[in-house]
């Protein structure tokens, strides 16, 4: 076959970016409440994102979920800078929230090898309180 048949493939155009409806289902303990929407919404995919380990759940991509297995054992400063980090690498991963600020990390007060962590999302609907207890 000589060149003359080759079609020349048109430029790949990247597509907009689109972002994704933040209406979800209203997790409860073992129900499904309703809908949710918006602030809500986002302070349930924090929540979810938080309490989910990442990478033991073939439902969720490699990127969903927050890796605590490997900071148990670590000592205390080591495991703090890994549980700040490491939160900050799962919720980035949402388009909706655009930061992460005022971290505050302290030794659980019922726990010597538990960490208390709280800090601010700040999201595309508002600044949003969080905290996440780490053992390790």
């Amino acid at each position: 076959m000589g060149e003359e048949n080759l079609k020349q493939e048109e430029p790949l155009i990247p597509e907009e970016e689109v972002r994704q409806p933040s209406l979800t289902y209203n997790l409860g303990e073992n129900v499904i409440r309703g809908m949710i929407d918006g602030r809500d919404a986002m302070e349930q995919a924090i929540k979810k994102v938080l309490q989910t380990e990442r990478y033991d759940y073939s439902i969720y991509s490699d990127d969903y979920g927050f890796s605590v297995k490997d900071i148990i054992g670590k000592p205390l400063n080591l495991a703090a800078a890994m549980a700040q980090r490491r939160i900050t690498q799962a919720l980035m991963e949402d388009d909706r929230i655009v930061g992460l600020s005022n971290f505050k990390i302290k030794r659980s007060p019922d726990s010597k090898n538990a960490l208390h962590i709280s800090f601010v999302a700040k999201t595309l609907f508002g600044d949003i309180p969080a905290e996440k207890r780490v053992n390790y």
